[in-house]
């Protein structure tokens, strides 16, 4: 029965949340500077026709917003949410691991790792 599933961002400039979100038939509700919208090959996806998206400074925003929507628009947002869940599903399996393993190589240029070693040496 849950409508709407709160999608922050992470530490890279996506989150596997939101195919999460998207595959439990949930409108995603992006929060995030900088959020990278995944095209998977198809430029013309429309994320404004089934997902929110947020600016961290907006976040007190959200629940407001999200009550004062109107219930034929909800109604739209989730068929288009139904809708496009195999278009997204097919992507990811094309792509799977890519924007991980950027975002991997840009932090490692920056010095930044968010990886933990075991190793002693």
């Amino acid at each position: 029965q849950t409508r709407f599933a709160l999608v922050p961002r992470g530490i890279g400039t996506h989150a596997y949340r939101l195919m999460e979100a998207i595959s439990a038939g949930c409108i995603p509700i992006l929060i995030g500077d900088g959020y990278v919208l995944p095209t998977f090959d198809n430029p013309e996806l429309d994320w404004r026709s089934f997902s929110f998206k947020f600016a961290e400074s907006e976040m007190d925003q959200i629940e407001p917003f999200l009550r004062g929507l109107d219930e034929t628009l909800i109604r739209k947002m989730h068929d288009n949410v139904r809708d496009v869940y195999p278009i997204l599903e097919r992507g990811t399996h094309l792509v799977e691991g890519i924007p991980i393993i950027l975002e991997r190589i840009r932090n490692r240029r920056m010095g930044h790792s968010f990886l933990v070693s075991n190793s002693t040496a």
